[in-house]
């Protein structure tokens, strides 16, 4: 049986935290406009509601990592509804960044995808192309670059000892 290291989505940085309590207001403020509200503009608030929380629980169980896991095979990116699996030759290298290298390295970017709620997952545009994003703060993240396929943008815990562990399964 191959060893399995785990490292779970690394906790919210405070940007990212103060946004998504916002975030998260939003639906609350729908449901008390509409339970005040009469006529057609209190059904119109009331669905919206409902509308944004069936796409927070999307986010929730389909676009937000909860766990990284390496072992000799590769990296796995686990939801709660999927599993997303990297082969270990797939991968290139794996770096730490701060905001500042990565803003040296890449320019500006634009996400594409989901934003403000937990984190960002998707895609990120920046100057350089398009890499995955699947983050939870803004200030220490991970490029993992592929051999083929888009670079993905991750924040595990731990991410020197998530680094040390995909740059073993190189030298594996």
């Amino acid at each position: 049986m191959t060893p399995v290291t785990r490292f779970a989505l690394a906790p919210m940085s405070t940007d990212v935290r103060v946004l998504t309590w916002l975030v998260l207001a939003l639906p609350l403020v729908l449901a008390l406009g509409g339970a005040l509200g009469r006529g057609p503009a209190r059904g119109i608030l009331l669905g919206l509601t409902v509308l944004i929380l069936l796409l927070y629980a999307s986010v929730w169980f389909l676009w937000r990592p909860t766990a990284f896991e390496v072992d000799r095979s590769g990296l796995r990116i686990l939801w709660p509804l999927r599993v997303r699996v990297i082969p270990a030759r797939d991968i290139a290298e794996a770096v730490v960044l701060s905001r500042e290298a990565f803003r040296r390295e890449f320019g500006w970017a634009m996400r594409i995808g989901v934003g403000g709620l937990w984190g960002g997952f998707g895609w990120l545009y920046t100057s350089k192309g398009l890499l995955g994003l699947y983050v939870s703060r803004t200030d220490r993240l991970v490029l993992l670059r592929l051999r083929a396929g888009r670079p993905l943008l991750v924040t595990p815990e731990a991410e020197e000892r998530f680094v040390a562990a995909l740059r073993d399964l190189s030298r594996g």
